[in-house]
């Protein structure tokens, strides 16, 4: 089976009142917003939507994401394990 994903959204925002709360993050911080649909042989089977702390991983939003992992370019770009 083949897993792929399709990049719907990706960009820089301000983090509203919930995702401050959820990331525990200050009023005005800015996040990289990531939303993907990902396919199993083709088929959807998810939507998923990532905030990630923009001022920790600057830069984040220039990467393609249908063809990079974000959990590799965390670790192999930013030094997450």
């Amino acid at each position: 089976k083949k897993i792929h994903s399709s990049v719907i959204h990706a960009s820089v925002i301000e983090a509203n009142k919930q995702i401050m709360k959820k990331l525990r993050l200050p009023l005005g911080t800015k996040v990289f917003q990531l939303v993907r649909v990902r396919f199993i042989d083709q088929e959807p089977f998810l939507l998923e939507t990532s905030f990630i702390e923009h001022h920790r991983f600057e830069g984040i939003e220039k990467f393609n994401f249908e063809k990079e992992s974000l959990y590799k370019i965390l670790e192999d770009v930013y030094g997450v394990n």
